[in-house]
């Protein structure tokens, strides 16, 4: 059986990722074909899947859930905090402004792409489809 192998045989023709179940070619398909049309009343950004909307419009209202436990910076995304956790010394003083701003521009950059991967078992949203295959 393929999924036991880990063989990727099935081919997109739009794009040629390779996946192994055809229920993820099938979704990733839709990205090259379906138009963005749920749009953001705040920016005008387009999106495939109202759950990103909603992850989307976080990032307006300035809402993080992800806080560190150690230093209590708060971030947009799960991603974004592990990230964090594994170079966090504690208090908040100790990282500077410019890392600050880094951090909030990778949280856009990353909120941009959420328009592609997402679980269908749940709400969380993934930057690839190889994240979200290794979530599976």
């Amino acid at each position: 059986m393929v999924i036991h192998t880990g063989e990727k045989n099935l081919k997109c023709d739009y794009c040629d990722k390779l996946f192994m179940r055809r229920q993820d070619l099938k979704q990733h398909v839709l990205i090259h074909t379906q138009e963005r049309q749920i749009k953001c009343p705040k920016c005008d950004k387009l999106f495939l899947r109202t759950n990103h909307l909603k992850k989307h419009l976080n990032s307006h209202e300035g809402k993080r859930d992800y806080v560190c436990e150690k230093c209590t910076k708060a971030y947009l995304t799960k991603y974004h905090l592990t990230r964090h956790l594994k170079t966090c010394k504690e208090p908040s003083s100790s990282s500077s402004a410019q890392e600050e701003k880094d951090d909030e521009s990778e949280e856009e950059d990353l909120t941009d792409s959420m328009r592609t991967e997402d679980c269908r078992m749940g709400s969380a949203v993934y930057s690839t489809d190889e994240s979200l295959s290794a979530h599976k």
